[in-house]
């Protein structure tokens, strides 16, 4: 079997960070008294100072021991001991009182863990299970201040789940649905829109399905989601949210994981996470992070390696000035790779057709044994971050990308004739390839005014992607007939010529700002906008010549507004109403010019609590999504389009995460949507594709007690209800598929303090079904039999 040329980073072994730290410290003595409290992230030392002068106490310690340090922001209310246990969580020292105003910042006594050796203690579970992101925000927040339903998938969860893609991530996400559009890509849609707006590290990366593999997750400490419209920061995109992917970053501790895998179907990974000091004093410091799998699939003739190779230095220039610079290569080489799976048709009287998902073995491969696709994505980074003394923070990023794929391929093209079950193969080959630069910069900090203390956020940023494709088809022309009941693949490889190619450029500037005012004790108000300059030159090259378009849309405002309201120190009521715009490339009216881009708003209300000192999160959610401007075949032409589409999608989201007693893990959410199309001649949305309207996604891991307390259990249930693609141009037929259901479990055991074994079993009872519905020619994949995966991980 050929190999591809890819790295090999050491195959035996698999890392996951290694959280290391001094345990929480032991309760103070708090004042009866609470105060109300909004400050910024900033510097340990000053966020330590400027709240002891707002709850009017004195506070003594060695400045050497905050050196370095960030604290988080405060937003509540708070006793004098409860805010100063929040601004020290993890990191290892306490507040101590010593007299009726005054506090002494002490070193905490290590904390003795009550599970098995192996556990790691020393971070709070409410950092484990419910982070603060910055998804909806530059500055870290926790979900509760954040007036938009927010979903983090932890490194926990990746491990307890065992996810190694993004896919893996999304397909456990409450309220998101995958679109797998062949073996290897995929588009995430939430409430019914596409997810379009990407972040690595809060820079807005342009996202195009068309040359990514599913993202590697081993470089990712965490993945937020922000669901609905999120154009403050990212300018345009798509109505269905935002994902910010947080790479592992260099930790000053030593520490280093690995872990080896095998599973269904020939499956072997090995993944190694290094990081730790490079100088005494810690301010040099670094991360490595190998990957290398060699899989096959439950489909028959396809074979997969991967690798990853990624490394990252920060460096602190004093204690308020840290420079981070990093970089990596993915690379996925898949040999007889497969598109996907036509649907049948069958004629009824007067030649009316009807159709319906084709009821052949998973394993069929449809293609030719010479497919290939070739996978890889560069990246590099760096970011400079200065913290002020007055709490505030500016920080500048910048991050370049290049994504290359090289595909031949063989793929079919129905859909088949239940009288004889033939399809035809039909074939293409070509480069594609898209590179990236984008820029952020931002101030944010705290202000006071009228006696209380809000927050402000200024930034600006932009981004250039150029994208370039070619497609050759076969010469001389080249359409076998296959029978998709007992495909063959064995063809002779083809010649071809070229057909066409696209070259496009496109620019976005954007300024935002955004303001959080404490309008009274429980009453927060969040008011931000950007305005956006969008830039596309585009050339299409056929066999006939070259067609160019340019499209600019200048000064386009994007609210974004909320109202918070405390209840208590554990519930929030809140409402917030967002807006996006989405260029609709590719789409032109009669005179050849791009239609006016899609318009999107959201409205959203709800209540959010958090509970057991924030390590359990549970929100209540209810929407309305509505979009104008969508793109409408002309009833005379197959070229023209209108831009008289409207849709609106509407429903309500629960969700519950975090820890409810140690050792117990739950992250469970339900969706339940109405997708409706309210104006569209012809626009057969495939929103009722990729938008069930019932969304289960439940998942729960425990640690048993006592003497069994080196075991873990876990389990989790996927259920949604049935979907369909409505199909207009056939007389209102349809392609559906009814509800189903997949179970999930985990058995995980420790062998000893460094050593720990766990198996993972996905679609425990089989279930035959299709994880995407599409087209009746095309673009349906089944979904993943019951598989197994056992790893060894080791920690130190």
């Amino acid at each position: 079997m050929p190999r591809s040329p890819c790295f090999t980073p050491t195959r035996l072994f698999r890392l996951l960070p290694l959280c290391a730290a001094l345990a929480l410290a032991s309760p103070v003595h708090a004042q009866p008294a609470r105060m109300s409290v909004d400050q910024a992230a900033a510097p340990l030392e000053s966020a330590l100072n400027q709240y002891a002068a707002s709850a009017r106490v004195t506070l003594s310690f060695d400045p050497s021991l905050t050196a370095g340090r960030q604290a988080p922001a405060l937003d509540g209310a708070y006793s004098v001991g409860d805010g100063f246990a929040a601004l020290l969580a993890g990191s290892g020292l306490i507040a101590e009182q010593t007299g009726e105003r005054h506090y002494v910042i002490r070193p905490a006594a290590p904390a003795v863990s009550t599970l098995a050796p192996v556990t790691v203690t020393g971070d709070s579970a409410a950092e484990r299970y419910n982070p603060p992101t910055t998804v909806g925000s530059k500055t870290p927040l926790t979900q509760r201040q954040i007036p938009q339903s927010i979903s983090v998938v932890t490194q926990d969860r990746m491990r307890q789940q065992a996810m190694q893609t993004l896919d893996d991530a999304m397909r456990n996400t409450a309220g998101v649905t995958v679109e797998r559009r062949d073996n290897s890509r995929s588009i995430f849609h939430s409430r019914g829109f596409d997810m379009t707006s990407y972040q690595i590290d809060g820079i807005p990366t342009q996202y195009d399905w068309r040359m990514l593999s599913s993202t590697d997750l081993a470089i990712y400490d965490r993945v937020e989601v922000l669901k609905g419209p999120a154009g403050l920061y990212n300018g345009a995109g798509g109505l269905g949210g935002a994902i910010n992917l947080v790479h592992k970053l260099p930790q000053k501790e030593f520490g280093f994981e690995g872990s080896v895998s095998a599973g269904s179907w020939d499956n072997y990974r090995s993944q190694v996470d290094l990081t730790g000091g490079l100088n005494e004093d810690g301010s040099l410091r670094g991360r490595l992070v190998g990957v290398y799998q060699d899989r096959r699939f439950f489909y028959d003739k396809t074979n997969e390696q991967h690798s990853v190779l990624y490394g990252a230095l920060a460096y602190d220039f004093t204690p308020r000035t840290t420079l981070t610079v990093g970089g990596g290569r993915q690379e996925r080489d898949i040999h007889a790779s497969m598109w996907s799976l036509p649907a049948t048709m069958t004629l009824g009287p007067g030649g009316q057709p009807s159709f319906s998902l084709a009821d052949i073995k998973r394993s069929t491969f449809i293609g030719a044994d010479w497919n290939r696709d070739q996978f890889t994505s560069t990246e590099a980074f760096a970011d400079v971050e200065h913290r002020l003394d007055n709490g505030w923070t500016a920080k500048l990023s910048g991050r370049y990308a290049e994504n290359k794929l090289d595909r031949e391929q063989a793929y079919g093209w129905g859909p088949a004739n239940t009288s004889n079950n033939l399809i035809q193969l039909l074939s293409a080959k070509g480069p594609t390839r898209q590179a990236q630069t984008s820029y952020d910069a931002y101030a944010d900090g705290p202000f006071t005014l009228f006696g209380r203390q809000h927050t402000l956020t200024l930034g600006a940023n932009y981004t250039d992607s150029r994208f370039d494709n070619e497609w050759n088809y076969p010469t001389p022309s080249w359409a076998p007939r296959i029978d998709i009941t007992r495909p063959r693949s064995d063809f002779d490889r083809l010649d071809y010529a070229f057909n066409n190619g696209n070259h496009a450029r496109t620019q976005q500037w954007g300024i935002y700002s955004n303001l959080r005012l404490r309008l009274t004790d429980p009453l927060t108000l969040v008011a931000g906008g950007r305005f956006s300059w969008w830039d596309l030159t585009s050339t299409q090259r056929t066999l006939a010549g070259e067609k160019s378009q340019d499209a600019r849309f200048n000064g386009e405002f994007t609210p974004n507004l909320g109202l918070i309201y405390d209840l208590n120190d554990t519930y929030s009521l809140y409402t917030s109403y967002s807006e996006i715009f989405q260029p609709q490339n590719g789409y032109s009216t009669a005179d050849g010019n791009m239609l006016k881009p899609l318009e999107g708003r959201q409205i959203e209300a709800g209540i959010k609590g958090e509970y057991l000192d924030g390590a359990l999160n549970a929100s209540f959610a209810v929407f309305e999504i509505r979009d104008e401007n969508r793109a409408t075949l002309s009833p005379d032409s197959t070229t023209v389009y209108t831009a008289n589409g409207k849709t609106r999608n509407r429903g309500f989201e629960l969700q519950v995460n975090g820890e409810i007693r140690p050792g117990w893990n739950v992250y469970a959410g339900y969706t339940w949507l109405q997708a409706r199309v309210d104006q569209s001649a012809s626009y057969d949305s495939n929103v009722t594709a990729v938008a069930p309207r019932h969304l289960l996604r439940v998942w729960t891991d425990y640690r048993l007690p006592g003497d069994w307390n080196r075991y873990t259990i876990g389990g989790g249930v996927n259920v949604q209800s049935g979907t369909y693609v409505a199909l207009p141009q056939y007389n209102g037929a349809r392609l559906e598929q009814g509800g189903y259901a997949t179970v999930d479990l985990k058995f995980g055991y420790e062998i000893n303090r460094n050593l720990d074994v766990a198996l993972n079993i996905t679609n425990l009872f089989d279930r035959k079904y299709y994880a995407t519905i599409s087209s009746p020619r095309s673009q349906n994949i089944f979904g993943e039999p019951q598989a197994f995966l056992l790893t060894l991980r080791a920690r130190y």
